[in-house]
């Protein structure tokens, strides 16, 4: 009996085995500041009106606002509370 086709077929297996034929699991979903806002804010709140607000408070210290802001108003959860105050910080 020739081992070749044997050693052969036992290599492609553990090949295949090993290797990721599968498509990839997609990246997790980082939340949009600016989707986040539209959807969940914008309802009754502008971004003009929640910038002069925010001028208010101390440039260091306006993330702290934020958060503690939408820590009680409507939470979302944490990343796009995250997501949101970043994008906040930007305008």
């Amino acid at each position: 009996m020739n081992p070749l086709p044997v050693l052969f077929a036992s290599l492609v297996g553990a090949c295949l085995a090993s290797s990721s034929l599968a498509a990839p699991a997609p990246p997790p979903s980082v939340p949009d500041g600016q989707r986040v806002f539209a959807q969940r804010c914008s309802s009754c709140h502008t971004v003009p009106r929640l910038m002069t607000i925010l001028k208010k408070h101390p440039a260091d210290g306006r993330e702290a606002y934020l958060r503690q802001v939408l820590e009680r108003h409507y939470p979302p959860p944490p990343e796009e509370r995250a997501a949101l105050i970043a994008w906040l910080a930007k305008q």
